[in-house]
């Protein structure tokens, strides 16, 4: 018996070190499928695309969530950017955002705030609009400074609330002492901001955030396809559709023409208009909870959205109450008054 068993431990031990080794490549590749790599596009911030392998399944490590997100510092500020069709050819720097908040106004019309990295801003930004209350509120406190063209006076009184944060009404400045208008786009949707205009009529220093304010990674293990999307704003002027691409970002048309940011994130946020007040402005409020649907990698994710307190910001989660997990790269929120609005195939 013992002649026999010293026979067998080596066939064993031999057994044990491949089947040991066989582990280490899956581990090894399961690793390598999921790291990103990072290329740099002429004039764009670096957009983290995955490295793909067949040996182990996508997001593999990342589901186990052993490496933590990829975080830095950056200082936040925000641009009001007009959606209106007549201004809409015209729009430029949409491409440089981090983040774009689509949230409609006056006519149920889109308006867009675009955040930037101070250190990275578009050489020009614009036609750039008027400031609304519900954009200080959802973009708390991601951002210290909003550059805006006018608002209304609930926005005025909501920016007083957040120390941290600084609105510049570029009207003030549109006198001839900064070049602010531009003689190839059509009054009124010809005010524009040059980088070097924004450094000059920012603060010195702007509050530093984490950033991304949110979890990055791989896709979920399951979830519906979504090739194609489209949101309706009852309009085919302003009706937007968004085409997955094969690098993972999507390409958005909104009422014929292509946007010029392809954001690797689309999230659509449900959130009511409480009321249509005086001149048609909309109260909307951005606090407590509602339902919400993250399209990334061309997959569509149900979720929530929440808020409970301006101090933390926005937070989005999944069915099973945790976060939901981005992609890598930027992100365009859309809020709609009904999720009904939303189809995708």
């Amino acid at each position: 018996m013992y002649i026999a068993m010293r026979r067998i431990a080596p066939a064993i031990a031999v057994s044990l070190s491949i089947t040991f080794a066989v582990v280490l490549v899956a581990i090894f590749f399961g690793i390598f499928s999921t790291l990103p790599v990072l290329q740099k596009e002429s004039g764009s911030t670096a957009e983290e695309k995955p490295v793909e392998f067949s040996l182990a399944p996508p997001g593999f490590l990342l589901r186990l969530s052993l490496f933590p997100e990829g975080q830095k510092k950056r200082s936040i500020i925000g641009v009001m950017i007009e959606n209106q069709e007549d201004a809409r050819p015209y729009q430029s720097g949409l491409e440089k955002a981090l983040f774009i908040m689509e949230f409609p106004v006056e006519g149920m019309i889109s308006r867009f705030l675009a955040l930037f990295d101070r250190k990275n801003l578009p050489a020009s930004v614009g036609p750039v609009r008027s400031l609304r209350p519900y954009f200080v509120d959802a973009s708390q406190p991601w951002l210290g400074a909003i550059l805006h063209a006018g608002g209304s006076p609930e926005a005025f009184e909501r920016a007083k609330v957040f120390d941290t944060l600084t609105t510049v009404n570029v009207l003030y400045f549109d006198d001839g002492t900064y070049a602010l208008r531009r003689d190839d786009v059509p009054a009124p949707h010809n005010l524009f901001l040059s980088d070097a205009v924004m450094e000059k009529l920012l603060p010195e220093e702007t509050n530093a955030v984490s950033w991304p304010p949110y979890p990055t990674g791989g896709p979920p293990a399951s979830a519906s396809g979504a090739s194609l999307i489209h949101i309706s704003f009852l309009s085919s002027l302003h009706n937007v559709e968004y085409r997955s691409l094969p690098d993972g970002s999507y390409l958005r048309i909104n009422g014929g023409v292509i946007s010029g940011l392809q954001p690797h994130n689309v999230l659509v946020l449900q959130i009511p208009v409480a009321e249509i007040g005086e001149f048609g402005r909309l109260t909307i409020p951005v606090e407590g909870k509602g339902e919400a649907i993250l399209f990334r990698s061309g997959y569509a994710i149900p979720g929530t959205w929440q808020s409970k307190g301006f101090d933390t910001g926005l937070t989005f989660f999944d069915l099973h109450n945790q976060p939901l997990r981005f992609s890598a790269g930027s992100t365009w929120m859309t809020v709609v008054p009904d999720l009904g609005r939303v189809e995708w195939e």
